[in-house]
């Protein structure tokens, strides 16, 4: 999970700090979601005619269309993907993750390398083209440890969309319904750590408790947690457009499903039909560059919102200044926790609620009250939004994935 640290002297948000002193000091990651994909429009995925490529680096969406292949035989062993490999068919049947859905479990190699040896289960979920179907649309929500069977309960294609493609997702390898990565019951008390330690003590329990997270995970997760990495998961959707009936691949990825999908266009560039991405991961970056990119954007985020809060007033913001406001809770935190029920918010509660906010267009309006009631002596507003951000199960994955691509 992102978890953020705010500077008094810079008037910086609660990610700068922390972000860099948990990527140096823990065996396991804080950093959360690449990106918020929030920008989420309906590319006219219909179009027979697009243009070759289209790849810049600011730029929200990204489309990269190539050639329809002549085949559907396996990609050349070059990209860790076997000749000749062929999937099981899939067996659909009806579930309950969304209206209209259809389920199926997809087994693939643990180990790519070894594709006779011990294998994976993959929960792949379907809803079905309402008209002319002209392919399969697959789309993964990022993370790394998102759910694509929760993507698929939103409503998140035009009727333009779900008239012409099946919209299928999956669970990633790690993920929910798919073979699972567990880290025991040490995830949640490692979170709740305070994630700027300013003491020798504060800096060897986050180390401490670091430490047991990677060893609960090695125990519970087994040989899988190896094989977690994004060029696993590239290889992954290959097997899926096999099980499909191997036409070509139209991808829709966010956030961290845009490094899936730069990735399988690396390995298998012959196979796409169309890919867009939403929230580019720049993967030529270093990990500690990349976690300051990500510190900058959280950055900006809190200062737009300390802006819109400045522009609303007090009494439709719940506090006059956020950036005071948040000062001076940040304080009260440092020294003893605030109740908030039967819970207590201390600095990585606060961190974190203002890291989730900051995917929201109007995070403001959640974050300022939730401050007001903090400065009163309530946690509750601040629990909860950091309750919205934090995804225990999750964590495992993401962790796994993102050490073992770093």
């Amino acid at each position: 999970m992102t978890q953020g640290r705010h500077a008094v002297t810079s008037r910086r948000t609660a990610a700068r700090r922390t972000l860099l002193t948990a990527a140096l000091l823990t065996v396991v990651v804080l950093t959360g979601a690449c990106s918020s994909g929030a920008d989420r429009s309906d590319a006219d995925l219909n179009s027979a005619r697009r243009p070759t490529s289209s790849t810049t680096a600011p730029v929200r969406s990204t489309t990269t269309t190539a050639p329809r292949p002549t085949t559907t035989t396996p990609a050349v062993p070059a990209a860790g993907f076997p000749a000749g490999w062929q999937p099981r068919p899939l067996e659909w049947r009806r579930c309950d993750v969304a209206e209209r859905t259809e389920c199926a479990t997809l087994e693939v190699p643990l180990d790519w390398s070894a594709p006779t040896g011990p294998t994976v289960e993959l929960a792949v979920g379907r809803r079905r083209a309402t008209g002319d179907r002209i392919g399969s649309l697959l789309s993964n929500p990022g993370g790394p440890g998102g759910s694509g069977l929760e993507l698929l309960t939103y409503d998140a294609f035009s009727t333009r969309v779900t008239r012409r493609f099946d919209i299928v997702s999956w669970d990633p390898r790690g993920v929910g319904a798919s073979t699972r990565a567990r880290c025991g019951g040490t995830v949640a008390p490692f979170l709740t750590n305070d994630p700027d330690p300013d003491t020798p003590g504060e800096t060897t329990a986050l180390e401490s408790a670091a430490a047991d997270v990677a060893a609960a995970c090695a125990k519970a997760t087994g040989p899988l947690l190896a094989h977690l990495g994004t060029d696993d998961v590239a290889r992954d959707m290959e097997a899926l457009r096999l099980a499909l009936g191997g036409e070509p691949l139209n991808y829709l990825g966010f956030s961290y499903g845009t490094q899936i999908g730069q990735r399988y266009a690396q390995f298998f560039p012959d196979r796409i039909r169309t890919m867009v991405l939403d929230g580019v991961v720049d993967t030529s970056l270093g990990y500690t560059e990349f976690l300051l990119g990500q510190t900058d954007a959280f950055d900006r985020a809190f200062q737009r919102a300390a802006t819109e809060c400045r522009s609303a007033g007090a009494d439709e913001c719940g506090v006059a200044d956020l950036v005071a406001s948040y000062d001076r809770v940040r304080a009260k935190v440092e020294l003893a926790p605030l109740p908030a029920g039967r819970r207590k918010v201390g600095p990585a509660e606060l961190a974190t609620a203002a890291t989730y906010v900051a995917y929201l267009p109007d995070g403001w309006a959640e974050l300022g009250p939730a401050l007001a009631t903090a400065e009163d002596g309530d946690g509750s507003g601040l629990l909860a939004l950091a309750e919205s951000y934090y995804d225990n199960e999750g964590y495992p994955t993401y962790a796994g994935v993102t050490c073992t691509d770093t």
